[in-house]
C-alpha cells in the first residue's frame, strides 16, 4: 500500500508530538519507576488525545475529514498498542541500562521502541484505510 504524503507527515507529527513533546521528564522518568502504571497510563491518555485530533489529517486521503468512528478506533487501537510497546521498553530499559550503561541502554532501547511505534501505526493505518470500517 501506499501511503499519501499528507499521511505519512500528520501521522509522524502528531506521534512526535505526543509521544515527545507532552510528555514531561517527570513523566518519562516515573513510566520506568516503581509507579509506572499511572505514569504510563497518563501519558497514554495524552498521546490518545493527539492522536484523536490528528486523525481526521491522518486518512484524510482516505476517507475525508469529516470525524467518524474509524477516529475514534484508531486512536484507542494507537494508544493501547503504544502502551504496550512502552510497557516492553521500560523493562527492556532497566534491562541494557545496568548491563550497557545509561547512555547506550537508553539510546538501544529508544531506538528499537520508535521503530516499533512507527511500524504499528503504519500498518494500523494501512488496514483501517483498506477496511470498509
Amino acid at each position: 500500500m501506499t501511503f499519501a504524503f499528507s499521511t505519512v507527515f500528520y501521522l509522524l507529527v502528531a506521534h512526535i508530538v505526543g509521544d515527545f513533546f507532552l510528555q514531561s521528564q517527570k513523566m518519562a522518568e516515573g513510566k520506568s519507576g516503581p509507579a509506572w502504571s499511572g505514569w504510563l497510563a497518563l501519558h497514554c491518555l495524552f498521546y490518545f488525545v493527539v492522536l484523536l485530533f490528528a486523525s481526521p489529517a491522518i486518512f484524510q486521503s482516505y476517507r475525508g475529514m469529516e470525524f467518524t468512528q474509524v477516529h475514534f478506533v484508531f486512536a484507542s487501537v494507537s494508544s493501547i498498542l503504544h502502551l504496550g510497546v512502552d510497557m516492553f521498553s521500560s523493562v527492556a530499559y532497566k534491562h541494557f541500562a545496568k548491563s550497557d550503561g545509561f547512555k547506550r541502554g537508553f539510546f538501544n532501547t529508544l531506538g528499537v521502541d520508535q521503530f516499533v511505534h512507527i511500524i504499528l501505526l503504519f500498518a494500523l493505518v494501512g488496514a483501517m484505510a483498506k477496511s470498509n470500517f
